[in-house]
């Protein structure tokens, strides 16, 4: 019963018939933008804060929809008394929306909600609850609307101008069908990018080179598949490589340039820990003439395949800003001709700060 499903994605509700007032440039920025923050608390499995950012929405744009993604949030945060008046709430509103009527499939959908959440409330009270209240509606003159591209209704007074809006219904509206797909499958479109720094543990052959310091920049695309985020992108880290030529200090370079997959899992809404797996190359330049990782100690440039594991905990600290402590992370690449050693191996430690949407 309590299944995942869509959260209905809030329009613009526009028609020259319609008896509601068109909606301001600022209620509709404002609608988008709790929206974004109601579905990613929603996919969160934040339920609750998704009711009140949801609520916040449909007062500032009054759309049907709105009132069945607060449905969906109370059914999954199983309030089963909340969710049945509002997915009512929906219904009676959307049977008042002539330009936009309800398809059946949808209607059967929500009715059979309905019918659970009544069986729900009646096991815990002793009476199930009432149909909601129909609240009276002002008459209000519809405001002049125009046409642009796409068929799209927009307001007079903002006709030929491109301003923020809450995302469009697809074509499948036109076709008669739901406004929502599936369960969401994904976040909303933005990078999660991290900086971080700390120690690099280097070991080639018996060279016995120092700790030595490292920077890392990670970005990536995150894909919410419940209950893990997928984040697929790139990560570029820096680690200097320092030997000693007739007693004179030289440093060559080690960078690293790999494409990383990281899954990560949230074990409170705050904090969450991460695993991440990174296929690419590491560059050893820099190496002049007595080197000792070139096998004849001649000035060479080396580039090898790498492989890095690595696990992590985020903190988040405000704003989607989060603490990144990476206590283990391991990269290995097997050596080229011409090095003194076999094989090259790194073990990280670092810290550092991150966004995640």
């Amino acid at each position: 019963m309590m299944r995942f499903l869509s959260i209905a994605i809030a329009v613009l509700w526009l028609g020259a018939a319609s008896a509601l007032a068109q909606p301001s440039p600022q209620a509709v920025t404002t609608a988008q933008e709790l929206y974004a923050k109601a579905t990613t608390a929603y996919n969160l499995g934040r339920f609750d804060e998704a009711v009140t950012l949801f609520s916040k929405a449909y007062e500032a744009l009054p759309h049907p929809d709105f009132l069945y993604n607060i449905a969906q949030s109370y059914r999954l945060a199983k309030n089963c008394k909340q969710a049945l008046y509002f997915y009512k709430r929906f219904l009676s509103t959307k049977d008042q929306d002539t330009d936009a009527p309800l398809p059946q499939k949808k209607r059967d959908e929500v009715e059979r909600f309905i019918t659970e959440l009544t069986e729900c409330v009646a096991k815990q009270d002793s009476t199930a609850s009432a149909p909601p209240d129909t609240l009276a509606k002002p008459p209000a003159a519809p405001a002049a609307v125009t046409t642009g591209a796409g068929g799209q209704a927009t307001p007079a007074s903002t006709a030929g101008k491109a301003g923020p809006r809450v995302a469009a219904l697809d074509a499948r509206r036109n076709a008669g069908e739901a406004t929502a797909a599936t369960e969401p499958a994904a976040t909303p479109g933005i990078a999660v990018v991290s900086v971080a720094g700390g120690v690099a543990l280097l070991g080639s052959g018996n060279l016995g080179i120092p700790a030595q310091p490292v920077v890392r920049f990670a970005a990536g695309y995150p894909i919410h598949v419940d209950p893990v985020t997928i984040a697929l992108g790139g990560a570029v880290s820096y680690t200097p490589l320092p030997y000693t030529v007739m007693d004179e200090q030289k440093f060559g370079s080690m960078i690293g340039v790999r494409a990383a997959a990281v899954a990560g899992y949230a074990i409170t809404p705050k904090l969450s820990l991460h695993g991440d797996l990174g296929l690419g190359i590491v560059s050893l330049s820099g190496l002049s003439a007595g080197n000792p990782i070139s096998a004849d100690r001649s000035a060479k440039t080396f580039t090898l395949p790498s492989v890095a594991l690595g696990v992590a905990l985020d903190y988040e600290l405000a704003g989607g800003i989060t603490a990144t402590l990476s206590p283990l992370s391991v990269a290995f690449s097997k050596g080229a001709d011409g090095m003194y050693a076999s094989s090259l191996r790194e073990i990280d430690i670092v810290l550092g700060l991150g966004y995640r949407p």
